[in-house]
Order: structure tokens, then sequence, then C-alpha cells
């Protein structure tokens, strides 16, 4: 839908229905209140080269923001000297972001310690490097608990021969139960990988069980994703008759240590590879697995079943080269993520729930866009390239598939080109990353920072339609790509 009275400026090309009470996302804004506000998280500064680059966000899509919160890692540098990856938590309040406290630093003053996943109670669960020295010994699981920055040691299976235990975290849930997995130790002597879950009352690690062992008991398996009720999903190694038979979906039910092995597309041989990577409130899990060409394909697996239906692709990708991977599901089951194919860019698409049929969302006119995240009232978060120098930007689609360029919603002055949105929480905060200009088009480089954003102030979809989504790619950017050195 178009509205009939639309108003382009040199910052922004967009229009708002006028049928209800909303603010103008994206006509002219008169004052800095009619901008979203981007809370970012720690800085850098270039002239004294201290503070933190490289951010990275959660390692599972949804897992690292929650209702007021969202948490990350990042590179510390003193002086130009790296220090290694750090933990961070920032919020919206607009103070100072915090430092998570490690787990172990080198003698060089190095660590290497990671945020994952954050709740609405204000629990963090993350891993962490042990060094000996300046040697790395071991990985361990940590939980912050919140109002804390101490982190608090988990274990896991069996002691390295350090005394350490291993483990690492994918996914936590609202009441904080852990999902990921750790290194089995006997006698300090490693067998493979096992699925864990790590209950919120205690640090002792759950193994969860796989389907076949080689008879030395080696194996592999790992959880990751877990929801409120406490089914988890993730995939293992299958083994028959000794002989390795690849890594297969499974989910294990609340309370059960039991890996149910979840279908796969094709022949159930060797080359059968898949795992499941989330799952819903209600029980639905999405996964990719292998089909019979040896192409991956996004699957569903419907609440209590193990029979795998494949999501369709979009009809301008040849089958025999395409290729699809999920990001997310919500509550309904409404599925995104992202296909793609040989020399073509990659597509972020939407399947409804109970569908398997693919909906393209619209995109800025460059070559390629992902759909990285969705929550429960159908909104979805990404990133798009634009049309005139391929730049990615940070993408906000409602649920009737109608989309924003992010950078549309904030002050062109505040310095930020919002180039990816990650993660989005159930009351509309969105995690991602941006290029973050300090003097606003002086001497000082950008950087990459990451930042949040509150987009629960924005009006229903049926009182916003969106003009020129292509132009959108090629205005209102002029500003900030001259300023990251753009032609």
């Amino acid at each position: 839908m178009l509205c009939n009275n639309w108003k382009p400026t040199a910052m922004k090309v967009a229009c708002v229905c006028a049928m209800s009470l909303s603010i103008a996302l994206g006509s002219h804004a008169t004052s800095q209140a009619d901008y979203l506000t981007v809370f970012g998280g720690p800085t850098y500064n270039s002239t004294s080269q201290t503070g933190y680059l490289d951010p990275r966000l959660n390692y599972h899509s949804g897992a690292g923001v929650s209702s007021t919160a969202a948490v990350g890692t990042v590179r510390k540098y003193v002086n130009n000297v790296s220090l290694g990856q750090r933990p961070y938590l920032w919020d919206t309040t607009g103070a100072a972001p915090i430092e998570l406290g490690v787990i172990s630093t080198a003698t060089n003053g190095v660590a290497n310690t990671h945020a994952v996943a954050i709740n609405d109670t204000g629990t963090v669960a993350g891993f962490g490097v042990h060094f000996s020295g300046n040697d790395f010994i071991q990985t361990s699981a940590l939980r912050w608990d919140a109002g804390t920055t101490v982190p608090t040691l988990l274990g896991g299976l069996g002691l390295n021969t350090y005394g350490l235990p291993s483990g690492s975290v994918r996914s936590m849930n609202s009441s904080g139960t852990i999902a990921g997995l750790s290194e089995m130790y006997i006698g300090g002597h490693e067998i493979g990988t096992r699925a864990v879950r790590w209950d919120p009352s205690g640090t002792e690690a759950i193994e969860l069980g796989n389907i076949g062992t080689h008879s030395s008991g080696y194996t592999r398996a790992q959880a990751e994703a877990i929801n409120d009720a406490g089914t988890i999903v993730g995939s293992s190694e299958k083994y028959i008759n000794n002989l390795g038979s690849g890594w297969r979906p499974v989910r294990w039910d609340a309370g059960s240590t039991v890996a149910v092995e979840l279908g796969v597309l094709g022949p159930s041989d060797g080359n059968s590879h898949g795992r499941a990577t989330f799952i819903n409130q209600t029980g639905i899990i999405v996964g990719e697995v292998y089909n019979g060409s040896g192409r991956q394909r996004a699957v569903r697996w419907d609440a209590g079943s193990t029979v795998a239906i494949e999501l369709g692709l979009l009809s301008i990708f040849p089958p025999s080269s395409a290729t699809s991977t999920p990001y997310g599901i919500n509550a309904s089951g409404t599925i995104v993520g992202s296909a793609s194919a040989s020399n073509m860019g990659g597509r972020a698409i939407r399947w409804d729930a109970g569908s398997t049929v693919a909906v393209e969302l619209p995109a800025l006119g460059g070559q390629s866009s992902q759909a990285q995240d969705i929550n429960d009232a159908g909104l979805i978060v990404g990133r798009a390239q634009i049309t005139q120098n391929l730049q990615w930007h940070a993408m906000l689609w409602d649920a009737a598939g109608v989309g924003t360029d992010l950078n549309t919603l904030i002050d062109p002055a505040s310095g930020w080109t919002l180039t990816e949105a990650q993660s989005i929480g159930s009351t509309g905060l969105i995690s991602g990353i941006g290029m973050f200009d300090p003097d606003l088009g002086g001497p000082l480089p950008s950087y990459e920072r990451m930042y949040l954003l509150d987009v629960s102030t924005i009006p229903e979809p049926s009182t916003i339609c969106l003009f020129g989504l292509g132009l959108l790619g090629m205005t209102g950017v002029a500003v900030r790509k001259r300023k990251l050195g753009a032609d």
C-alpha cells in the first residue's frame, strides 16, 4: 500500500498513512524527538587507541537481547595493544555499558570471554578461555547472575589434565536453564563432545543422550536451542556398527535426557547430515538438513513429530543449486531466514505459520538481503544491500512484510549507519552492529559498534507505508556514506 501524499527529502523517503495517530517515520523531522534513540555499546578512542573494536553479538539469533538489555563481545585495546575478547552488557537507560568479568587472564593481560545470552531476569550466560601463562588450556561455560559482573564457572563432563571442566553455551530460556555442549573427559582423556544443560539452581552439567557411540565411547553431540518448557534441540553424530553415519538433528524433551532422532531429507545414510537450530514455545522445530542432491535446505518439524517438512524456495532460484537457512521462529510458527543459489545474491525469506511457501521480503535494491530474527509480534529484523554501492543497511520488516531501512528512523546527525539488525526481543528491542562516526565527518575514523534500538514506539503496521524502498537505498545515506570514505 502506498500513501497518496508523500514528501521526499534529502535524508529520507518514506510516508505515513493518514489514517491513524503515529509519528512520521520517514518524513522530514524538525527535532531529535522525531527520531528513535540509538543506544550504543562500548566505544573506541582512535587518538589514544584505547577502547573496544570488532564487536560480536550473540551466536544464536534472539538469545542475546532481552526486553531491556543486550549482551555481546568486543575486543579490548589499551594504547593499541589488544587485550583480547571481553563480554559486555548495555541497555536503554543511557547508562555506560558494563564490562562483565572474565574467567581467566593470560600473563600478557589477554582474556577471551564471551557473553552469548541474556533473559528478562538479567541472567547472562556465555563461555570463557582458561590460560596457563599465555597458553590456552580450556574453554568453560559461564553464568553471570543478575546484578553481578563476577562469572560463575559451570561444570562439565569430567575434568581435563589441568582439573578444569569443558563447556560452551548456545542458548538460555526465561527461567535460566542453559543449553550447550561439553567435552567429556575420563581420566583426563577426551572422548568427544556431548550435549548438556545447566539448570538455573546449580552449576552441574547434565549430560543429554546421543544416538550412538563408537566402541571406544567416542561420539559428538551439541544442544543449540531451548524453549521455556525446557525442550532442547540440536544435533548428534550417529554411529551404526561402529561407523560414523553423519550428524543428525535431535530433540530432547523437557525433563528428559533421551535423544529423539528427527527425520532428514533423502536417504538416512552417511550423507544425511542435519541439525535442529531453533524451537518455539509450542514445540515447532526448525533446522537445516541436506537433501538427496547434497544441498542444504531449511526444514520444519511440527510439535511432537519427527517428520522433516522441507520449506520452499523462491522461484528465481534453480533447485539444483539453491540452498536455504532458517534463522528464527516465533510463537505462532512463522519462520525467517535466507535462500541463495550459485551466482545469485541471497534473499530474505519468510515462511508463514503452517506453510512451506517462501515469501521474499522487500529489500533496498541491492543484490542481497537476509532475515536474522523474528519476535512474537511478527516483527522481523535483518539486513539488505542498498542500490548504489551495495553497502549493508539494517532492516525491519513488519508482520505484513513492509520493509523499513532502520537508518530512516534515526537522526542523520547521530553519527550512526546501522548496518545489521541481528536480534529482536519480545518488546521490540533490536540489537545490531553499525558504523559509528565519532566526529560527524571529521578526521577521526568510523568504527564498528554495537547498538540497541527500541522500535516499540513505531505505530501499528497498518498505519505505516513505505514509499520506494529502492529510493531509500539511493537517498538518506549520502552524508553518512561520504563520512565512511565511500565514493
